[in-house]
């Protein structure tokens, strides 16, 4: 066993001299170090230079025996590097720095920000050395002695994205209140702040000096400052009561749930504060501030009826089918709180308040409801029943100013009914028949697109006795839960218009509708379609008497009674005042729209010798017509909700969810429910509550949902 061991280790001791001999052959030449790299500094600016800016240094590199890994810089402003430049042994004193001191970079240009306080002048040591893959340090430093002076920028100034000012200023204090609303939506944006700075410098052409900004916003009722939210180094959510970060950001936008741990954005007034600095780090002298007032709804009461029906203050309101608003007011004040009853015995589980209060001090319909008022409510309900004359029109810009305060009040969640007659024109400063949208980006049509979903409205134009108007005696329903409505004929029939009374209701404007879902109380639908007079109505006519409202000794112009009855073919004409006969020469549409007798008409020849037809004349009249007006059947009630839709898909599990946000709902009605008949059905039901009762309901309904499709 010995022996073998002693020859094994011969073998391993030969084989170590061969690789020996053989290593010691092939090996030739000496070890040749890593040389370090270089840098050098190139193009302006020049040594000695000063500057009231940035200026950007440009430098190259290279490496004789290997590659370039980047570069370390360094803007040193210490009396160390200022002597050791001066006297020639800045080589020694880079050197000695520790490695924090310097500021890696792979780049071969910067901006060097040469610190400087505001009005001094500064000198600076800009210094650059190379870094090849080894890691080894160019052995010169490449440097350049600059000079900076500075001035600190102009303030800061700044403005409210909505404001109606395009101008940006320094101090601004909001005359309009702000609503904080949970979340940004396409309704709501906000409370978006712009702003911009400059630097007194800013004329050159090529250096536009970067400004940044930070801002702070302060509830001054509590002194409590707005939380801004942040990541800090270590990627660890963070939030403080402090001015925000250094930042070029040049706007904002608020929203009440902005800062959730905090309970969000509340009631009170509020400074948003901005200062601004320059490149040197010089702040301007003076702060921007955005001085506000915002509210925070909270929705905590039920209905709010908001009155504008008008007291008749002369006889030519009572002319023109007025009513006292103290009728129209006993009328709902006796009826709301049955509704009120019914939909909490309804949906007890969303009608838990049942708290109803009245606004009484907006009778003409121009004045805004306080904010501070109307945020407390869920529901608006705006009435305006009694058709106003031309002399209580109201006047557009107040009318404006009414819808800016709907709007912001729906953007944050509010609800809105209106409903009334002639509303379109008497109460929203809309004429014509169709409303025409123009550019007027306040223009009212444009409230009731975005906020009620509809495409145009027909305004009744105002008229004493237009045949072509007085045609509404009710309202017709898809709706299983609403009950078919009419006309109260106790109280239209004895209406005057002038001179006459009728059994149907003048100026009840209609719609059109972008789309129609009756299925889901989500979207929009029609509640109501408009009931013409004719349509119960006999396709003939017979003997009925005509208004003649011209007439010459040859040929008289005839109106039928019924309005814009469409007549096919006329039989016979006898005016029976007179005893003759009238020949028919043709039927067609006459007048001109808001005309008394705008509609259609009948030409006649009248017999010589007969002498002119006269108004006072019973005529005898047989025709042919078809019966149903263009208003009938035409949406005149809807209820909408603006929602924001999310959908999501499965596509493995091959399914999808949507899920729904109600932002806002509203409500129109273009009749008044006090004009209504409230007789009790058979089961005791007054049909007005049953539908306020189920409008209650509705603007109850959660405003969350989800559904889910698909999948196995």
């Amino acid at each position: 066993m010995l022996h073998r061991a002693r020859i094994l280790l011969v073998i391993l001791t030969a084989l170590s001299l061969v690789v020996i001999y053989w290593g010691c052959d092939r090996t030739k030449g000496t070890f040749t170090p890593n040389e370090p790299p270089h840098v050098v500094l190139v193009n302006v600016p020049m040594p000695g230079d000063t500057f009231n800016y940035a200026p950007v240094v440009y430098w190259y590199g290279w490496d004789d025996d290997g590659l370039l890994s980047g570069f370390q810089i360094r803007d040193d402003t210490t009396q160390a590097a200022i002597d050791a430049a001066h006297y020639g042994d800045l080589l020694s004193y880079a050197r000695n720095l520790p490695d924090y001191a310097w500021t890696d970079t792979t780049v071969t240009q910067a901006k060097i920000y040469l610190l400087s306080a505001e009005g001094d002048t500064s000198e600076h040591i800009f210094m650059v050395r190379s870094v090849d893959n080894l890691g080894a340090l160019s052995e010169e430093i490449a440097f350049r002695v600059f000079f900076r002076t500075n001035n600190a920028p102009n303030p800061p100034k700044l403005k409210w994205a909505l404001d109606d000012s395009s101008d940006y200023v320094t101090h601004r204090t909001l005359s309009d209140t702000i609503l904080w609303a949970d979340t940004l939506s396409s309704y709501y944006p906000g409370l978006q702040i712009l702003w911009q700075g400059k630097d007194s410098l800013d004329d050159r052409e090529f250096n536009i000096i970067p400004l940044e900004f930070s801002y702070l916003m302060v509830n001054t009722d509590s002194l409590d400052t707005v939380v801004f939210s942040y990541y800090d180094t270590d990627s660890v959510f963070k939030e403080e009561k402090r001015w925000s970060d250094w930042s070029p950001l040049t706007q904002l936008t608020f929203y009440g749930n902005v800062h959730r741990s905090y309970g969000g954005l509340k009631t009170g007034h509020y400074t948003f504060s901005l200062r601004v600095r320059d490149d040197g780090y010089t702040e301007a002298t003076d702060i921007a501030t955005l001085d506000f007032y915002a509210i925070k709804p909270d929705f905590e009461k039920q209905l709010l009826i908001v009155d504008e029906n008008k007291p008749l203050v002369n006889r030519a309101d009572s002319l023109q089918g007025g009513r006292s608003d103290q009728d129209i007011m006993n009328f709902y004040r006796a009826v709301v709180p049955e509704a009120m009853s019914m939909a909490y015995e309804y949906a007890p589980y969303f009608v838990s308040d049942t708290t109803v209060d009245w606004y009484l001090e907006n009778k003409d319909g121009r004045n805004r409801i306080p904010y501070s008022l109307i945020t407390k409510y869920k529901l608006i309900w705006v009435i305006d029943d009694d058709s106003p004359t031309n002399n209580n029109w109201v006047p557009y810009l107040s009318v404006v100013a009414k819808l800016k305060v709907y709007a912001r009040y729906l953007d944050v969640g509010g609800g809105l009914m209106i409903s009334g007659r002639r509303l379109f024109q008497g109460s929203y400063a809309m004429s014509g028949a169709p409303v025409q949208l123009s550019g007027d980006i306040d223009h009212p049509l444009r409230f009731f697109i975005n906020y009620f979903n509809l495409t145009d409205v027909y305004a009744r134009s105002y008229s004493a006795a237009q045949p072509l108007n007085i045609d509404f005696v009710g309202a017709t329903t898809t709706i299983p839960d609403l009950p078919a409505l009419k006309i109260d004929t106790s109280i239209v029939c004895n209406l005057r218009w002038g001179g006459r009374t009728y059994c149907a209701l003048p100026d009840i404007d209609r719609f059109g509708r972008i789309n129609d879902n009756a299925s889901s109380s989500y979207t929009s639908y029609t509640l109501y379609n408009y009931k013409s007079s004719t349509a119960d109505s006999s396709y003939n006519a017979n003997d009925v008497d005509c208004h003649i409202y011209a007439s010459t000794p040859s040929v008289a112009y005839l109106a039928p009674d019924s309005g814009d009855t469409r007549i096919l073919e006329v039989d016979t004409v006898y005016n029976a005042t007179k005893r003759v006969p009238g020949e028919v020469m043709w039927v067609d549409r006459g007048g001109q729209p808001g005309t008394p007798w705008y509609g259609w008409r009948i030409v006649v020849s009248t017999p010589a010798g007969a002498g002119a037809w006269e108004e006072s004349d019973t005529l005898m009249v047989d025709y042919t017509y078809i019966p149903i007006s263009e208003n009938h059947d035409q949406p005149i009630a809807t209820n909408f909700a603006g929602t924001s839709y999310i959908q999501t898909f499965d596509f493995n599990a091959n399914s999808y969810r949507i899920t729904w946000d109600v932002l806002f709902r509203t409500s129109l009605f273009t009749f008044p429910f006090s004009f209504i008949d409230t007789t009790r059905d058979v089961n005791g039901i007054n049909p007005v509550a049953q539908v306020l009762a189920y409008q209650i309901v509705t603007f109850n309904e959660p405003r969350h949902g989800e559904f889910r499709g698909g999948g196995q």
